[in-house]
């Protein structure tokens, strides 16, 4: 099998982004990043999804509105939308109001803002 396309994306909301792989033979992998003692990373397989049509293309958007981002998938059979779990995107919304530290800096990017 060999890979077609690839995107980095944090889908757990661990601020940490997933490798995920397409492939011609249409399997999804996803890759987590993990470090081991001495600080090399190790790509672990992490989930894996065969839609039986190559895989041409992987994007995040918010195409609902809903403030969650989805992951498109183009194949040859057409897009697949894979939704986030709501009970997973309110446990990571109420972690981050819990820790939240009111700080001149925006906690997604690392550039500045005014507010």
């Amino acid at each position: 099998d060999s890979p077609t396309c690839i995107q980095l994306m944090d889908i757990d909301y661990d601020r940490q982004p997933e490798i995920l792989v397409g492939t011609y033979g249409g399997m999804l992998l996803v890759y987590k990043i993990t470090f081991m003692k001495d600080g090399t990373p190790k790509p672990v397989l992490r989930y894996i999804r065969n839609y039986n049509s190559p895989l041409f293309s992987i994007c995040y958007s918010d195409i609902t509105s809903d403030g969650l981002f989805e992951i498109l998938l183009l194949s040859h059979n057409g897009i697949h939308v894979l939704q986030r779990c709501l009970k997973t995107a309110a446990a990571y919304v109420g972690r981050l109001l819990r820790d939240y530290t009111p700080t001149k800096t925006c906690p997604f990017f690392s550039e500045h803002y005014h507010g």
